[in-house]
């Protein structure tokens, strides 16, 4: 997780979505090997992990302090892209600025998860935090709705995707009760009902 950190964090403190060591990929950058974009829930993937191995892994181990600062990274990183109207975070994290770009469930629930789970862990301040923690939760529960079928609804996730460019993210289908989505949600809500 650490070495996977390493070659994907960036300086705004979110990971790119791939990286490709022989660069031949034609979504790699020819001198980092990384891809193009931000793609939200591989990021979201890789906070929910980053807390779980945390978890485990004894307080003296020698990277525990290094996956800290990921993840302090990390959540920095979410606040600064967070959609201030929404409380969600866009597909494509950094380009909330564009106008087809859409905030998409299953990370923003991931996102809100990391978020709390770091304040609670105490990686990084509730003061500094909470807020976005907070705003992530109502913004992910606003994309819940009830069906004229009486069933239960939730919007805007995803489907499965692969390594692209800003076009292909932008693009994919957005579906209900995908299960990125509504497993994210379960774990993040699981996590702020407490």
């Amino acid at each position: 997780m650490v070495i996977y950190g390493t070659h994907l964090q960036t300086a705004n403190g979110l990971l790119k979505h791939a990286y490709d060591e022989p660069r031949d990929e034609s979504w790699s950058d020819n001198t980092t090997g990384l891809s193009q974009e931000y793609w939200c829930r591989a990021i979201g993937w890789y906070g929910m992990a980053s807390h779980q191995i945390l978890d485990i892994i004894p307080a003296n181990h020698p990277r525990r302090a290094q996956m800290i600062t990921i993840v302090q990274n990390l959540v920095r990183g979410f606040k600064t892209y967070q959609d201030s109207s929404t409380g969600r975070w866009f597909q494509v994290v950094d380009k909330g600025h564009l106008s087809d770009n859409w905030t998409e469930t299953s990370c923003s629930a991931m996102y809100t998860y990391t978020i709390d789970r770091a304040i609670e862990k105490g990686y990084v301040s509730a003061t500094d935090y909470q807020n976005n923690s907070d705003r992530g939760f109502q913004g992910v529960l606003n994309k819940i709705r009830l069906g004229t079928d009486n069933l239960t609804y939730l919007d805007t996730i995803s489907e499965g995707t692969n390594v692209g460019n800003y076009a292909y993210y932008r693009d994919r289908a957005q579906r209900t009760n995908d299960n990125h989505g509504t497993g994210a949600f379960l774990i993040m809500f699981e996590q702020l009902r407490r």
